[in-house]
């Protein structure tokens, strides 16, 4: 049986390998991130201009629906997924609520949630402007983190050390949106996690806990490792406060992205969470270290299959290490990469940006220039050997 799905948004890998499992795609999107390629992908291809016109994506998904019914729909990216929860409703099918999602991706509501049942209390507030944010560090000192309520990939995220950074630090929340809410909250000092869930029917199953490591005053990732080396006792504290954290939010099924920091006392404290798979090569890194197919498995389960987790088997540690640009311009020449693809370890390593790209400091995910994947035989191993290479450029 063929089944039309209604997919929203980006994440072409799920997209895929629903059309593998036989379904029949329609894709409503931004205009602006449709691709020339998509056309060999879906049956319809729906762009659309104003993407905040909440009831023309509606109407439209509704017009559709009638003339060839949609079996399901999938949304794998937070930035629309309140679309396509509002079209399941209007629609009756199988998502998540609109109030889930808001609640997910608006971190300050996050945030109220979690610590009005208990599972958090990390001070935070919503600010407007530089008062909100001075009146907040007297209350609970230095160093704070400001970040946009609802953006991703370290977008507008900064690290306030003393006073005299917060206007750098709200200005570039707010030359994208002079009116965008921001939060501010106290900063958690530790080591950061993410931690890969995939849930079904309420029940949740940690796939990987992931060892971070960021930058300071723009906390921009420049990599990670699969699988994080930490003691079972920390392990089973991370896990049981991420379960109870989805719990608290909702989440019930499908794959979820969850960062955590624990600090030298071996608390753990939410940073946030995600219904979404993790970024940056995540899945692909599962995959590679133990055959767990995170992407197949969301797309199975959004045709309706039950799900079973397969059991957790290391074959191999891969790490990921980034480039990030050490100084600002024009990219006028690019070598290197053949002596880094040649380095020991070495399973993929990719250029982010091109000749002639203008470069800046690292201030989101989304300025890093290159990247490097790395094998090993242990944590530690595989993440020397993607740093090595880098070093090669």
């Amino acid at each position: 049986m063929t089944k039309h799905v209604l997919v929203i948004g980006g994440m072409r890998p799920v997209h895929k390998q629903l059309k593998k499992h036989n379904a029949k795609l329609t894709l409503m999107t931004d205009r602006k991130k449709i691709k020339n390629s998509d056309a060999g992908i879906y049956e319809r291809i729906i762009g659309i201009e104003n993407v905040e016109d909440t009831n023309e994506w509606i109407e439209l998904a509704k017009a559709i629906n009638k003339i060839e019914p949609f079996y399901a729909i999938g949304a794998y990216h937070e930035k629309l997924q309140d679309k396509a929860a509002l079209i399941a409703e209007e629609l009756g099918l199988n998502f998540y609520s609109y109030e889930v999602i808001q609640t997910v991706r608006n971190k300050v509501l996050m945030r109220e949630k979690l610590n009005s049942n208990g599972i958090d209390n990390v001070k935070f507030s919503c600010a407007i402007n530089r008062r909100d944010i001075e009146r907040f560090i007297d209350g609970v000192g230095l160093p704070v983190v400001l970040k946009p309520v609802d953006e991703w990939g370290s977008i507008g995220v900064s690290i306030i050390k003393e006073k005299n950074e917060i206007d750098k630090a709200l200005a570039l929340i707010k030359a994208e949106n002079p009116n965008k809410e921001v939060l501010v909250e106290e900063y958690l000092n530790g080591d950061e996690y993410s931690v890969e869930v995939f849930s079904q029917n309420g029940k949740h199953i940690v796939t990987v806990i992931t060892k971070k490591f960021k930058n300071q005053t723009y906390p921009v990732e420049k990599g990670h490792v699969v699988f994080a080396s930490i003691p079972s006792s920390i392990r089973s504290k991370i896990e049981k406060k991420v379960y109870d954290c989805l719990a608290c939010l909702g989440i019930t099924h499908g794959p979820s992205h969850t960062e955590v920091i624990v600090d030298p006392s071996g608390n753990i404290n939410i940073v946030e969470t995600h219904t979404r798979l993790g970024g940056d090569f995540i899945p692909e890194l599962i995959e590679k270290s133990t055959g767990i197919d995170l992407i197949k498995m969301t797309a199975q389960q959004t045709l309706g299959e039950d799900v079973g987790i397969p059991e957790l088997k290391i074959k191999h540690y891969h790490a990921i290490w980034y480039y990030l640009p050490e100084e600002e311009g024009e990219i006028c020449e690019i070598n290197g990469l053949e002596n880094v693809r040649a380095s020991e370890g070495v399973v993929e390593a990719n250029l982010l940006k091109n000749k002639g790209d203008v470069v800046r400091s690292a201030l989101s995910s989304f300025d890093r220039l290159a990247y490097v994947i790395a094998k090993g035989n242990s944590t530690d191993d595989a993440l020397s050997k993607a740093k090595n290479a880098i070093k090669k450029n």
